[in-house]
Formats: structure tokens, C-alpha cells, sequence
């Protein structure tokens, strides 16, 4: 059984991040505590994800550090994150599976960069990943051959098959229904329980934080705005955070929504595909995925009148 260890497995340390002229984070600090499960909530496009694709340095702070086991990654040059990112898995949240390769294959895909294991070994830990999603025998079959929730675990048994010791669940409850919700709630805590491996998880879900969360962290305009435990959230006066619980509209709403903006140039300023070769890793072509939808579109906060 995981027990929670007091002290910080990951610091972050006034966290800064622009892109052009929107200012995304803004100054986070945050400890991160060996083998707890923390969810993070806020609004939509309030730098929840943008945070945590600087765990493995898929982005870099514009200002600030960010410190794993005692390291400072944000000083490491690309060559020298390969151990980093070994401790830091990532469950993207559209899964990021190749359509062409088999569930075998796309789990297998970071072992087979590593390069130094047999298939032997590569088959071993791969079954071993299967089982531990529930998907044994899956391996042959294609992505477009399985369910939407049956993808979200393959997406979860790449994250592990590297053995890391913390792993990033960006939106892992996205376009399922409610009881498949709770079976990646089920696979998120025996990975905590069994295997001791801290969990960060990015999500709307309340029911879910509720179910899985050792602590909550809320954020607001790309600051921390509440942190505490789901006692103290279910029990919270403050009438934001009661509003954003109750799903509330009238405090959120009225004078502020989101809007999106096509980016016609500067993908290339945040995800540098022609790092792949060998200063690169697997990681930064998922990321990649990613962030065509989350910055290729681009993110601004606007006003607008009520009516």
C-alpha cells in the first residue's frame, strides 16, 4: 500500500509562461508530495495543462523552476532530460495513439526509442502494462478497432510502461460516460495504492476529484487561486470555488468567456519538431498532437458585455 511521503517529489517555483502577448501562467508555486494523488481543477484555459507540459520540460518557463528529486530541470539542455522524463509520464488528454500502429505497438513505442532493451524484455513489460489496464489480449487490435474508454486506457498503459514514478493525466475523463469515468478513476488509485506512483490529474470532474483526489489544487488566471483537501473543498465558504463546485453559472459567466484565435505562424516557438532526432524523445511528437489543438488555435481571455 502507497504511503504519502511529506516531502516534495516536484517543487514548482514562480512559473511564468507567455505566449506572444498572453501571459498564461503567473508566477505558480507549488509542492508536489511523493505518492499522492493531486487534481487539479479551474476553468477552461486557465493554464492547468500549460503547467503541467513543463513537468517533463515539453515546454519551458518563460521564468521560474522546477525542481524533480532535488534537480533543477529547467538548467538541463535537451540531451541531458532523458532521466527526467523517464520519472515523468504523460496520458495526453485525446490519447495520442498512432492510428497505424497496434495497441502493442504504440505502447511498445518509448521502449523501442530507449533502445537498449531486447523484445524480449520490450513484450514483457508491455503485457505487463496491458494487465495492469484491464486490456490483456488487446495488444493486436487498432485504435480505431475500440471504444473511446478502451483508448484512454491504452493512452494510460503507454504512461506506465516506462516504469515512471509520477504521471500526468491531462483531461483523463473527457468524452466518457459516467461509469467508464469511474473504472480510469479505479485504474488512477491502484496505480497510487499498488504501485506508489504519484498522480496529477487534470480535471472538470467533480465527482471524480472528489473520488480519487489526497488533494485539490484550484486555478484561476493562470495563478493558484485554493489548495486543500475534498473535506475542505466540500466544506469551503468561499463563494467561488461553492459556485464552481455547484456549477453556478453566476459568478463565472457573465463578463467573461472564452474565445479562440487561429495562430497562422510560431507553432514552431512551442513544440520544435525538428528536435526529434537524437536530442529528442517520443514525448515532444505526442505533445505535439496536443498542442496543434491547444496553441495552433491559440487561447485569449475576452470581455463581453452581458445581456
Amino acid at each position: 500500500m502507497s504511503v504519502i511521503r511529506k516531502e516534495p517529489f516536484i517543487r514548482i517555483c514562480n512559473l511564468h509562461q507567455s505566449f506572444g502577448d498572453q501571459e498564461i501562467l503567473r508566477g505558480v508555486t507549488l509542492d508536489i508530495f511523493h505518492g499522492e494523488t493531486l487534481v487539479l481543477l479551474g476553468k477552461s484555459g486557465g493554464g492547468k495543462s500549460v503547467l503541467m507540459k513543463h513537468l517533463p520540460l515539453l515546454l519551458r518557463p518563460t521564468q521560474g523552476h522546477i525542481w524533480i528529486d532535488d534537480v533543477d530541470i529547467t538548467t538541463l539542455r535537451e540531451r541531458q532530460l532523458g532521466s527526467v522524463r523517464q520519472k515523468v509520464g504523460m496520458m495526453f488528454q485525446n490519447g495520442a495513439l498512432f492510428d497505424s500502429f497496434t495497441i502493442f505497438d504504440n505502447i511498445a513505442f518509448p521502449l523501442r526509442e530507449d533502445r537498449s532493451l531486447s523484445e524480449t524484455e520490450i513484450k514483457r513489460r508491455v503485457d505487463e502494462a496491458l494487465c495492469t489496464v484491464k486490456l490483456a489480449g488487446q495488444g493486436s487490435k487498432f485504435p480505431s478497432e475500440i471504444s473511446g474508454g478502451m483508448r484512454k486506457r491504452v493512452a494510460l498503459a503507454r504512461a506506465v510502461v516506462d516504469l515512471p514514478d509520477c504521471i500526468i493525466y491531462d483531461e483523463p475523463h473527457a468524452g466518457l460516460d459516467p461509469v467508464t469515468g469511474a473504472d480510469i478513476d479505479e485504474l488512477i488509485k491502484d496505480l497510487q495504492r499498488d504501485k506508489g506512483i504519484t498522480n496529477i490529474v487534470i480535471t472538470h470532474e467533480i465527482r471524480s476529484a472528489f473520488r480519487i483526489a489526497d488533494r485539490i489544487v484550484f486555478m484561476l488566471e493562470g495563478k493558484i487561486y485554493w489548495q486543500g483537501t475534498v473535506a475542505e473543498l466540500q466544506t469551503t465558504e468561499d463563494p467561488l470555488m461553492r459556485n464552481f463546485i455547484e456549477g453556478n453559472p453566476s459568478i463565472w459567466g457573465d463578463s467573461w468567456r472564452l474565445s479562440f484565435f487561429a495562430l497562422q505562424e510560431g507553432l514552431s516557438s512551442f513544440v520544435d519538431l525538428g528536435i526529434m532526432g537524437e536530442l529528442g524523445t517520443y514525448k515532444h511528437l505526442l505533445a505535439a498532437l496536443e498542442l496543434r489543438m491547444d496553441f495552433a488555435h491559440g487561447l485569449r481571455l475576452c470581455t463581453c458585455n452581458s445581456t
